[in-house]
């Protein structure tokens, strides 16, 4: 029977998830309507505009949050300081 401090942890770690899913699927509906939106100006047939927007929520809320997390891996990455360790010197055999 797992203790409570664990049973904490993962639900935390669930709800995080939920919402994470919940925040990127409704990112992906804002990206596909604004997208229907914007084509709903040209002169497509309603078919190739419910296309594209239906596939542009998805694929391009996928690209923003690839550079997202690649922007924030390069600033963490910049931020992390290696020291390197310093080399034994050598002994004399004399």
């Amino acid at each position: 029977m797992p203790d409570n401090q664990t049973d904490q942890l993962i639900r935390a770690g669930l709800l995080k998830g939920c919402l994470g899913g919940i925040g990127l699927s409704i990112v992906f509906m804002v990206i596909s309507g604004a997208t229907y939106l914007l084509l709903a100006q040209t002169a497509l047939s309603l078919n190739i505009r419910l296309f594209f927007g239906i596939l542009a929520g998805p694929l391009l809320g996928t690209i923003g949050l690839l550079a997202i997390v690649f922007i924030r891996a390069r600033r963490a990455q910049a931020r992390m300081v290696i020291t390197p360790k310093p080399r034994p010197e050598p002994e004399d055999n004399d």
